[in-house]
């Protein structure tokens, strides 16, 4: 083989070593960007369920345990709808006011 043969074969193998390389590191940044993504979405559900937990746990201590509708409704709010929940349960005297509540977030 001639050395200019040689010398293209060389430079051939080192471009796709380069492309092996790039393509790794593209593999590596989209796996970062998902593990990022997915943890991001396990901290958001783990923040609504602990605030679902505090907000249940406050209307049971203060009316006594909720009515399983009462109990799915409020599992199905977001995490701004329970901060403000929670937040007005410090003003509601019964439970007939979390109920009129829930009912205003599902009709609004």
């Amino acid at each position: 083989m001639n050395e200019q043969v040689r010398a293209t074969m060389h430079q051939i193998e080192q471009e796709e070593v380069g492309v092996d390389t790039f393509v790794t590191s593209i593999e590596e940044l989209a796996a970062q960007e998902g593990e990022a993504r997915g943890e991001a979405r396990g901290e958001a559900r783990g923040l609504i369920k602990g605030q679902t937990t505090l907000v249940l746990r406050q209307i049971t201590r203060r009316f006594g345990a909720p009515s399983a509708d009462v109990q799915q409704r409020v599992e199905a709010l977001s995490s701004e709808a329970l901060l403000t929940l929670g937040e007005a349960l410090f003003d509601f005297e019964r439970m007939d006011e979390v109920e009129a509540w829930l009912q205003g977030k599902d009709e609004g």
